[in-house]
C-alpha cells in the first residue's frame, strides 16, 4: 500500500479505500448433492472442527457455506436457489481470507435447473424457434416484467395447484428452451456462452462463479473423485445417485458436459496445485463408511482438505503481512468507517437545507461548540452525517481533515476511550504532529485531557488545514466512562477544529446532557420529515440502482402512504416492497402500511409466510434476545439446536444425515437476503455480529415475538446452552420430528465447543452473552454453576474484560432480586463487595496479584455458611493455584479487609497527599485537592472519576470549593494563588496572583471572596474582575465564611503587632505568628465591620453550617461561642444584637474538632484527649459526653438521622458511636494515617488524610455496621513490643480495667474470639513487651521484671534476674533457647528456661539500637541507631570486646532497619530505607542488595530452607526474594504494613497495624533443578498486554500509576517506633 494512499484515506478521502483484511476465512462448498453425501458428512466431523481450532489459533474466525447440505435440488418454489447460491459465492469472495471456494466434482453433472428470468428480447428470440403450443405453453409459465430494468421474462412461482404436475412441467419447459436456444444460437442469434446458460447444471454455474475472478489460485481449490466400475454397475440401486440418468438409461448429454467441464474449462482456470484427484472401487453402498478402503479415503480427502485450507491462509495472511496494512491497526479502522460512509451515500437525495445550514456554522470562525443532530430511530440522520463527511473537502477546503466515527461498528468505536484514543492517534499522524502519545494512562481523564491537548496542537499549528472530527450514533457506544454523560466532549472547539455528532433523542438522557453542556439551541439540528418533492427523487435513485421501476399507478401508492409517515425508514420499508412489485402485479392502497411499526409488521408477516413461521419469529428472536447481536455461525448453530424449527424444516423429508442434523444454511441465507436492507455487521466482542441496525425493528420484533415471559425463557435458555456447549464436542440432543411419523432422531448437532479460552484469546462472546442469557432464562442453577459461581469464569472475566465490568454484571444480577432469591442475592452482594474492594489492586498497572488471592484474602471465612457462590468461588481459587507453576503466597485465612463490613472502596490515582476535599451540595460529585497540583472529581455513584483539574503550572493545591451550581472549581494553590476551572470544561479559566490564605465562593456562584493580607477582596468567578475590597486595619485574614446571603463574611483574622508590608512573606509570618486572633462579620456592602464575635483569643476550630446561619468557634481555652447569624439578618436586628451562647467546657482537652447537625441545634466537639461533647446551640446547654478513645479526635461528622457521631482520630481511626446508648458501634480502621477530614453523603462516609495520597469510601449502613469485623477488636495500641504471633493466635496488650490496668488478651484465629490470659500483674504495673514461646508466653514489664508464663492458665512459670529497670524491649532467639532484653543501660542474655542472666553488656556505644539478632554462638547483632554511620558491632559471650564494621560509606544515607539471622546462621538479612541487603556471616562480606524493593522493610524473616527471605515492606506488601542473588520471587499486597512475621515451615503468619491476621501457605516449587528460584507462571500484566487497549477496562476501570499505589502502602506510621538511622552494630 502507497503512503500516499494511506495518508489520503487517513485525512478522510473516501475515493480509492482499499479493502481491509478480513479476519474471516469463509468458504463456500459446491458440489451435487447425493453422490457426495460422505465427504460432507465427513468434513463436518472430521475436517472443519480441526480448521475450527487452527483458525482461532491465528485469531481468524473459520465458517462453512454449504447450501446445499440438508436441502433438495428441488426445494424452493421462488426458483431462487441458484441466485442466492451464486451471492454467497460473491460473499465468500469479498469477506474470506485465503480460501473462499472448494469444489467437489465427481461423475455426476447435476441438476440443471430451468432458467429463472429470461431477458425479454432474449425471450422474444426463442419464441421464433417453437412451435405456437411450445410458445404458448411458455407464455403461460414467463410473465413479462416491464419493472425490470431492461424488461425481463420471469418464471412464475410454484403454487398449491401446480405442485404434483411440475415435475413433468418443468422437464417439458427446459425442453423446449434449450431446443430453440441451439437453434438460435446455429442461426447466430444468440452467442455459445448464452445457449449454454439453457444446458448447464448449478454445480458448473457456481464453479464458473468462483472460477471467472481474479487471483483464483489463492482462494479456489477443488477435488475430482473417479469412481471405478461405476459405468458397469449401473444396475445397482445407488448407481443413480452417482451419476445421471435419463429416464432408464445414463444421460449421455450430461456426461458429454461434465467430461468437457472437467477435462477442458477447469483445468484452464485452475493451476493443478489446486487440484486434487482421487479414486475407489465402486460398491454397492457407494461411498461406504464400513469399508476399511473407503473409510481411508475419507480420511485422506479431510487431511488434504485441511492442509488445502491451511495453505490458502498462510499465503494470504503473509500477503497481507508484506502489505504492511495489516499490522497497521490505525488505517484499517478508519478505512472501514471511510467504506461504511461510502456506502451511506450511495443514492443519497435531499436533505440539503439541514446539511448547508450545518455547512454554514461550520465556516463561522466566531462559532467554536460542537454540532449536534437528533432525529428518531429512521429518521436519515447516519446518511445525512455521511453527506457531511463526502462534502467536508469541497465546503472547508482541500487541505481540510475529516475524523469519521460511525460509532459501534467496530470495537474501536464501541468504547469512548478507544474512540478518543484512535482519533488522537489519526490526527497526530495525519498532521505530523510533534507530540508524545502514552502507550497507557493512569485515568479516563487523562486521556480526555491528552484528546484536549491535541486539539489544541492542531489549532495552533495547523491553521490552513481545518480539522473535522465526525462521530455519528453517540447512542451507540457502551457505557463504559459515562460515555452519555458527555463530560469527555470539548465544549469548546479551539479556532480551526470542529465536531459534528449525532444521537437519538431520547436515549440514556444523551442529548438532554448535551444541551446541559453546551447551553442554547444554535448547535443542535432536528432532523425533520421528508419533503414531498424528495419523495419521488429518492424512490427513483433506489429503483435506478437495482435496475428496476414501477409504474406511474404503484407510485402514486407509495406517494400516498409515504405522505402519512415522511420518514426515510418508512419510506425504505415501502421501496422494499414496491421493488418485488412486477409490472403486473396488483397493488392495493391498504396494501401499504401508514406507520413505520405497520410496515415492519407488515415485511415480517410476508416473512412468516415465505420461510415458516418459526423459522423467523425463532431467528429473529434469537438475534434481538442475543446481548449484543450474533455471528452468522452462532446463528446457524442455535437454529440447529431449535427442535422447533427443525421439526418445521423437516415436516417432508428426514434430513440427509440423521445422526447429524442442522439447519440448512440455505434458509437463513435467504432470510437473510430479504433483511439485508434492515440488518448489519458491528463487531462485538471481537466477533462480526448481525444486528437489526434500526432500533425500531429491535423493538417490533420483540414485541411481536419476545411478548410472552415463557417464550422469552426458552430463546434466552437456548442461547445460554449454546454459550455453555452444552451439546458440542458430539454430545447428541434427541429430535423429536412431530410432523413426520413422529420420529425421534438422537442427532449430533455439530455446534463448536465454548471454552473460557482459545489458548492465548479469551472467549469473549461466552463471556459477554452467558451470564445475561442464563439471567433472562431464570435459570439459577446454571448461572450459579456456569458464571459468578465459577472461579474459571470470574478470573477470565476480569483479566479479559476488566473488574469493573465484572462489578457492572453483579449489578446487573442484583437489579432482578426476585430471580436471584435471598440467599443468592445475598451472596452476590458479598462478591460485588469484594471485587470492589479489589479493584483498586487488580487495577493497579503493575499489580500481579491474581484474582485468586483477592477471593482467598477476603472470603475463606464465609466459605463454610454460604455455598451457592462463595464456597465454590473459593475452592476455585485454591484449584487455579494448584493448576498455576512457580511459587505463590496463598492466604489461608481472610487476611485482607473483608465484605460485608463498612469499607467499600478506596480512591487511588493522586500522587502526593489530598490536602482538602468538598462535597457538592447535590451530594452526587467529590472533589479531592492534592500536593501533586491536581483537583480530582468523583462521581460517588459509581467511584469513578469525572474530571482531572490539572494546574497550567507547577504547584501544590491546599483548599478547594465548588460552586452551588456545579459549575466552577476555585482552589488555592501554593504559594497562594486563586485557580478556578470550569467543571464544564476541565480547564483552567482563571488564574488571580496572591498570597491568599483562604477563598470561598458565594451562594449564587458569581464571585470568589479571597483573603489576601488584611483584605477581602471580591472576583467575578467567571472573568476574574476585582469587584470590591474589604480592609482590617488590625490584621491579616486567615479564614473566611460566606454568610447573610452573600452580603457578609464571617472571618478570622489576626490582631498583628507589626505593620502592614508590601512584603510577600508578611502575612503568611504573621498567621503563623503566636498573635492572638478576632472574629469578626463584615459587611461587603459598606465593608464595614458588622459584629465583633470574639478578640484578644487563639482560634482553634471554627465551622459554618451548609446553611450559613450558625458559626461555631473553639478557642484556645477550650470555650464553645455558637452565633446564629440567621437571626440578625433575617429579622433585621442590629448587628450588635446579634445572638451568642458561649460554652464552657469542664475538664476537657483541647478542641480538635466541631461538626453541627443539619438542623443547626446541636453542635459536636471532639478533644485532644479523645473525648466528645455535644452542646445544644440555643440554649448553650451539654446534653452528652462521650469516651471515644485514647487518641486525639481529628473530625467529626453525625449521620443524617443523628443515630451515629463518626470520630475520625489521629491514629488512623474512625469510630462510630451510637449517640443513644453512647457505645461504639465499630471501629473503621484503613486510613492508617490521621483522618482529619470526612465528609458524609447518606450512608456514604468519604475519609482523608492530609498525610495520605488515597480517599477510603465506607458504607455505614445499619446491616454493613452489624458485621463482625475479621480483625483483632483492640489493635488500636498495637506494636511490635506487645504483640507476639503464633500460627493461629495473636497475643497483645490491652487495657483490662476501667483503671487503665494493662494485661494480655489473646485472639483466636478460627474463633475469631478474644479473650483475657489470666495472669496476675497488678504489682508488678503495665505489661510492656511480649515474647511467645511455644506453649508459654514472656513478658516484660514497665519495672523491669521479665517473667514467663503458662497460656492456659496465666500460672508463673520463672522469672528472669537482672538488676535494670527500664525495659525497653524483648528479642527471642529463632530456636526459642536464648532470651536478650534490653534496658536502658544495657543488653542482657539468659536461657529461656529463666534465672540468672548469661551475660550482660553495658551500653557503651550501644546506647540506641534499631536492630538484634541473636547468634547460634550466643553473639548478638545489633544496628546501633545513633553513630551515624552503618556499622555492624558485635559483642560475644565470651569476652568484653567489641568488634565493629562499617558496611557502607561515612557519607552513605543508607538507614538499617530490621535485621534477621538465617536458620543456619550463616546469612544475615538488613531492612534498608529502600531496599534489602544480605550478608555473609563468615566474614560479613555484603552477598547483594535488592534495590527493586522499592520500600522500607519493617519485617524479615527466613524460610525454613533458608532459600527465600520473606520482607513485609512499608508499601504494605509482603515480597519474597532469593537469597541466592536477591531477585524478588512474588510478592502480596497485604493492605497494611506488618506488625509481626514469623515463619513456620512452609507457612507465614504476622500481623498488621490494623490488626488483620495474616496466614499465607508458600506453595509451588521453590527451585528448579540448576537451583533457581522459580517465579510464578503468571502474569496479570501479559493478560492485560492482549486487550491491547489504553487502559485496563473497555470499559469500565482505569490504571493506576505506582506512585498512588505504593503512596498509600507508604503512608500510616509505625505507633511508638523511632525512625531509623544510618548506622548498624554488631554484638558477638
Amino acid at each position: 500500500m502507497a503512503e500516499d494512499t494511506r495518508l489520503a484515506v487517513l485525512s478522510g478521502s473516501l475515493t480509492s479505500v482499499p479493502k481491509p483484511p478480513s479476519r474471516n476465512v469463509r468458504i463456500f462448498l459446491s458440489s451435487t448433492f447425493g453422490d457426495t453425501t460422505a465427504e460432507r458428512n465427513y468434513l463436518h466431523k472430521k475436517a472443519f472442527p480441526k480448521l475450527t481450532d487452527w483458525c482461532r489459533e491465528k485469531h481468524l474466525d473459520f465458517q462453512v457455506v454449504d447450501m446445499r447440505w440438508g436441502v433438495r435440488d428441488e426445494a424452493t418454489a421462488d426458483h431462487m436457489t441458484t441466485e442466492l447460491c451464486i451471492r454467497e459465492i460473491r460473499n465468500c469472495q469479498q469477506l474470506s481470507i485465503g480460501p473462499n471456494f472448494m469444489f467437489f466434482l465427481g461423475q455426476r453433472y447435476g441438476y440443471r435447473a430451468l432458467q429463472p428470468a429470461i431477458k425479454a428480447a432474449e425471450f422474444d428470440i426463442l419464441l421464433k424457434f417453437t412451435t405456437s403450443e411450445d410458445a404458448g405453453l411458455l407464455k403461460d409459465w414467463f410473465e413479462r416484467d416491464d419493472n425490470a430494468v431492461p424488461p425481463m421474462y420471469l418464471l412464475r412461482p410454484i403454487t398449491k395447484d401446480v405442485k404434483d404436475t411440475w415435475n413433468d412441467m418443468c422437464k417439458r419447459l427446459t425442453l423446449i428452451l434449450r431446443q430453440a436456444a441451439s437453434q438460435a444460437a446455429e442461426k447466430g442469434l444468440i452467442s455459445q456462452r448464452e445457449r449454454h446458460e439453457y444446458f448447464m447444471s448449478v454445480t458448473e454455474e457456481e464453479v464458473r462463479a468462483a472460477l471467472e475472478t481474479t487471483n483464483t489460485n489463492d482462494h479456489t481449490f477443488g477435488f475430482i473423485r473417479d469412481m471405478h466400475n461405476l459405468s458397469s454397475s449401473l444396475t445397482d440401486p445407488l448407481a443413480r445417485r452417482y451419476c445421471d440418468f435419463d429416464g432408464d438409461d445414463m444421460d449421455g448429454e450430461a456426461k458429454t458436459l461434465l467430461d468437457s467441464f472437467k477435462s477442458e474449462y477447469v483445468p484452464s482456470r485452475l493451476s493443478p496445485k489446486n487440484l486434487n484427484f482421487c479414486s475407489i472401487n465402486w460398491t454397492e453402498h457407494g461411498v461406504d463408511v464400513d469399508n476399511n478402503d473407503h473409510v481411508q479415503y475419507l480420511e485422506q480427502f479431510c487431511d488434504t482438505f485441511v492442509d488445502n485450507c491451511k495453505t490458502l491462509i498462510r499465503r494470504a495472511i503473509q500477503k497481507e503481512k508484506n502489505s504492511q496494512s495489516i499490522n497497521d491497526s490505525l488505517f484499517l479502522e478508519v478505512a472501514h468507517h471511510a467504506e461504511f460512509c461510502n456506502s451511506k451515500c450511495q443514492n443519497f437525495c435531499g436533505r440539503k437545507e439541514i446539511i448547508n445550514e450545518m455547512f454554514s456554522s461550520l465556516k463561522r470562525k466566531d462559532f467554536d461548540k460542537p454540532l449536534v443532530l437528533h432525529g428518531v430511530s429512521g429518521s436519515g440522520k447516519t446518511s445525512i452525517m455521511a453527506m457531511i463527511a463526502k462534502q467536508a473537502h469541497t465546503e472547508l477546503g482541500k487541505d481540510s481533515k475529516v475524523m469519521i466515527r460511525f460509532l459501534g461498528t467496530t470495537p474501536e468505536s464501541s468504547s469512548i476511550s478507544m474512540v478518543i484514543q484512535s482519533i488522537c492517534r489519526q490526527i497526530i499522524s495525519v498532521y505530523s504532529l510533534n507530540v508524545k502519545m502514552p502507550a497507557l494512562f493512569d485515568q479516563f481523564t487523562d486521556l480526555v485531557d491528552f484528546f484536549q491537548t491535541v486539539l489544541k496542537k492542531v489549532s495552533d499549528n495547523c491553521k490552513g488545514c481545518p480539522l473535522l472530527i465526525i462521530l455519528d450514533s453517540l447512542d451507540q457506544l457502551e457505557s463504559t466512562h459515562n460515555a452519555y454523560q458527555c463530560r469527555w466532549l470539548p465544549k469548546t472547539c479551539p479556532p480551526n477544529v470542529k465536531i459534528v455528532m449525532s444521537t437519538l433523542p431520547h436515549l440514556h438522557g444523551i442529548l438532554d446532557n448535551l444541551k446541559k453542556i453546551l447551553f442554547g439551541g444554535v448547535c443542535f439540528y432536528g432532523v425533520q420529515g421528508l419533503p414531498d418533492d424528495t419523495m419521488d427523487e429518492i424512490m427513483d435513485s433506489w429503483m435506478g440502482n437495482i435496475n428496476r421501476r414501477i409504474t406511474n399507478k404503484q407510485k402514486e401508492y407509495i406517494r400516498t402512504a409515504v405522505l402519512q409517515c415522511p420518514q426515510p425508514l418508512f419510506l425504505k420499508l415501502a421501496f422494499e416492497q414496491a421493488k418485488r412489485w412486477h409490472s403486473y402485479t396488483e397493488v392495493h392502497q391498504e396494501d401499504l402500511a401508514t406507520t413505520v411499526r405497520g410496515a415492519i409488521w407488515q415485511l415480517f408477516e410476508r416473512l412468516e409466510r415465505q420461510f415458516g413461521k418459526k423459522l423467523v419469529s425463532h431467528a429473529l428472536g434469537y438475534i434481538v434476545a442475543a446481548r449484543s447481536g450474533l455471528t452468522q455461525q452462532e446463528l446457524e448453530d442455535v437454529l440447529s439446536l431449535d427442535d422447533d424449527v427443525l421439526d418445521e424444516i423437516y415436516q417432508y423429508h428426514l434430513p440427509p444425515n440423521p445422526q447429524a442434523v442442522r439447519t440448512p444454511a440455505l434458509l437463513w441465507a435467504r432470510l437473510k437476503y430479504e433483511l439485508q436492507e434492515y440488518m448489519v455487521d458491528r463487531q462485538a466482542d471481537r466477533k462480526t455480529v448481525s444486528v437489526l441496525y434500526h432500533r425500531q425493528f429491535t423493538e417490533a420484533a420483540r414485541d411481536r415475538y419476545l411478548s410472552d415471559p415463557e417464550i422469552v425463557k426458552v430463546r434466552h435458555q437456548l442461547l445460554a446452552e449454546y454459550f455453555m456447549g452444552k451439546w458440542s464436542q458430539g454430545v447428541k440432543k434427541q429430535l423429536r420430528l412431530t410432523q413426520l411419523n413422529k420420529q425421534v432422531l438422537d442427532a449430533d448437532r455439530s455446534v463448536p465447543t465454548q471454552p473460557l479460552k482459545y489458548k492465548e484469546i479469551y472467549n469473549y462472546r461466552k463471556l459477554n452473552e452467558l451470564p445475561y442469557h442464563l439471567l433472562h432464562a431464570q435459570n439459577v442453577p446454571d448461572l450459579v454453576q456456569e458464571t459468578f459461581g465459577n472461579f474459571e469464569f470470574v478470573d477470565a472475566l476480569i483479566l479479559a474484560k476488566s473488574t469493573r465490568h465484572l462489578l457492572d454484571e453483579l449489578q446487573m444480577m442484583l437489579s432482578y432480586p426476585d430471580i436471584m432469591g435471598p440467599e443468592l442475592k445475598y451472596e452476590l452482594e458479598i462478591i460485588l463487595d469484594t471485587m470492589r474492594l479489589a479493584k483498586p489492586t487488580l487495577d493497579f498497572d503493575d499489580n500481579d496479584q491474581p484474582v485468586a488471592c483477592e477471593l482467598l484474602g477476603r472470603l475463606t471465612h464465609l466459605e463454610e455458611q454460604h455455598t451457592i457462590c462463595i464456597k465454590p468461588l473459593v475452592e476455585g481459587a485454591r484449584q487455579w493455584y494448584e493448576g498455576t507453576s512457580g511459587l505463590f503466597l496463598i492466604p489461608q485465612r481472610s487476611c485482607f479487609p473483608t465484605p460485608g463490613e463498612p469499607l467499600r472502596t478506596t480512591y487511588t490515582g493522586h500522587k502526593s497527599n489530598v490536602k482538602d476535599m468538598k462535597i457538592t451540595q447535590s451530594g452526587s460529585m467529590l472533589a479531592t485537592a492534592s500536593e501533586d497540583g491536581t483537583v480530582r472529581i468523583w462521581d460517588v455513584s459509581t467511584d469513578e472519576v469525572i474530571h482531572v483539574l490539572k494546574l497550567p503550572r507547577v504547584g501544590q493545591i491546599w483548599k478547594v470549593c465548588i460552586s452551588a451550581d456545579d459549575q466552577w472549581a476555585v482552589s488555592i494553590v501554593f504559594p497562594e494563588t486563586i485557580q478556578v476551572w470550569s467543571l464544564k470544561t476541565s480547564e483552567p479559566v482563571l488564574s488571580i496572583p496572591g498570597p491568599y490564605a483562604d477563598v470561598v465562593i458565594t451562594q449564587d456562584s458569581s464571585q470568589i471572596v479571597a483573603a489576601q493580607g488584611h483584605h477581602l477582596e471580591v472576583f467575578d468567578i467567571t472573568t476574574g474582575q476585582k469587584l470590591n475590597s474589604v480592609y482590617n486595619e488590625a490584621g491579616p485574614f486567615k479564614q473566611i465564611f460566606m454568610c447573610a446571603k452573600d452580603k457578609a463574611v464571617a472571618a478570622v483574622s489576626k490582631i498583628s503587632s507589626k505593620p502592614e508590608s508590601t512584603d510577600p512573606s508578611y502575612a503568611s509570618v504573621v498567621l503563623n505568628s503566636s498573635d492572638p486572633d478576632e472574629v469578626k462579620i463584615w459587611s461587603l456592602e459598606t465593608k464595614c465591620c458588622l459584629h465583633t464575635v470574639m478578640e484578644k483569643t487563639k482560634v482553634q476550630v471554627m465551622i459554618m453550617d451548609a446553611a450559613a446561619k450558625t458559626l461555631v468557634i473553639a478557642d484556645e481555652s477550650r470555650k464553645i461561642t455558637i452565633v446564629k447569624l440567621s437571626s440578625s439578618f433575617e429579622n433585621n436586628n442590629s448587628p450588635s444584637d446579634m445572638p451568642v451562647v458561649e460554652c464552657e467546657t469542664q475538664n476537657a482537652g483541647q478542641v480538635t474538632a466541631l461538626y453541627l447537625t443539619k438542623d443547626g441545634q446541636t453542635v459536636y466537639v471532639g478533644d485532644a484527649d479523645g473525648l466528645a461533647y455535644a452542646w445544644n446551640t440555643v440554649t448553650g446547654e451539654m446534653t452528652q459526653t462521650m469516651v471515644v478513645g485514647r487518641c486525639q479526635i481529628s473530625s467529626l461528622a453525625i449521620t443524617d438521622d443523628n443515630q451515629h457521631m463518626l470520630c475520625g482520630t489521629y491514629d488512623g481511626s474512625i469510630n462510630v458511636i451510637n449517640l443513644s446508648t453512647l457505645s461504639t458501634v465499630q471501629s473503621l480502621k484503613g486510613q492508617q494515617a490521621d483522618v482529619n477530614k470526612l465528609i458524609l453523603v447518606q450512608n456514604i462516609l468519604v475519609s482523608a488524610s492530609t498525610q495520605s495520597p488515597y480517599i477510603k469510601v465506607w458504607d455505614i449502613s445499619a446491616n454493613y455496621l452489624a458485621r463482625k469485623p475479621q480483625t483483632i477488636p483492640s489493635s488500636d495500641g498495637l506494636s511490635e513490643l506487645n504483640v507476639a504471633v503464633t500460627q493461629d493466635a495473636v497475643f497483645y496488650t490491652d487495657t483490662v480495667d476501667e483503671s487503665g490496668q494493662v494485661g494480655v488478651k489473646v485472639w483466636h484465629g478460627e474463633t475469631m474470639k478474644e479473650e483475657l490470659v489470666p495472669i496476675d500483674c497488678n504489682e508488678e504495673g503495665n505489661i510492656k513487651c511480649l515474647e511467645i514461646c511455644q506453649q508459654h508466653l514472656i513478658c516484660g514489664y514497665e519495672d523491669g521484671k521479665i517473667a514467663k508464663y503458662n497460656v492456659d492458665d496465666g500460672t508463673e512459670v520463672c522469672q528472669y534476674k537482672h538488676n535494670q529497670k527500664e525495659l525497653l524491649f524483648l528479642k527471642l532467639r529463632q530456636d526459642h533457647k536464648i532470651l536478650v532484653a534490653k534496658t536502658t543501660h544495657s543488653i542482657t542474655m539468659w536461657d529461656v528456661d529463666g534465672g540468672e542472666p548469661l551475660k550482660t553488656w553495658q551500653n557503651g556505644t550501644i546506647e540506641s539500637l534499631s536492630g538484634l539478632v541473636i547468634t547460634k554462638d550466643e553473639g548478638i547483632i545489633c544496628a546501633d541507631a545513633e553513630t551515624g554511620c552503618s556499622t555492624l558491632v558485635m559483642l560475644s559471650r565470651s569476652t568484653d570486646e567489641q568488634t565493629t564494621l562499617r558496611l557502607f560509606p561515612m557519607e552513605s544515607v543508607e538507614k538499617v532497619g530490621p535485621m534477621e539471622l538465617s536458620g543456619d546462621g550463616t546469612m544475615l538479612a538488613l531492612g534498608l530505607v529502600s531496599n534489602v541487603a544480605l550478608l555473609n556471616t563468615k566474614n560479613f562480606a555484603m552477598t547483594w542488595k535488592e534495590s527493586t524493593v522499592k520500600a522500607q522493610p519493617w519485617q524479615l524473616s527466613f524460610t525454613p530452607d533458608n532459600q527465600i527471605l520473606i520482607a513485609g515492606t512499608s508499601f504494605k506488601n509482603i515480597k519474597l526474594l532469593s537469597t541466592k542473588d536477591g531477585t524478588i520471587i512474588t510478592s502480596m499486597y497485604i493492605y497494611s504494613g506488618l506488625l509481626k512475621l514469623i515463619t513456620l515451615d512452609e507457612a507465614v503468619f504476622g500481623i498488621t497495624y490494623i490488626g488483620q491476621f495474616i496466614a499465607l501457605k508458600l506453595h509451588g516449587d521453590t527451585a528448579d533443578s540448576q537451583g533457581n528460584i522459580k517465579k510464578p507462571s503468571f502474569s496479570i500484566k501479559e493478560y492485560f498486554s492482549q486487550r491491547g487497549s489504553i487502559n485496563k477496562q473497555d470499559g469500565g476501570n482505569v490504571t493506576l500509576s505506582e506512585v498512588s499505589l505504593s503512596s498509600e502502602s507508604s503512608t500510616g506510621s509505625r505507633n511508638n517506633q523511632k525512625k531509623r538511622s544510618s548506622s548498624v552494630c554488631l554484638l558477638l
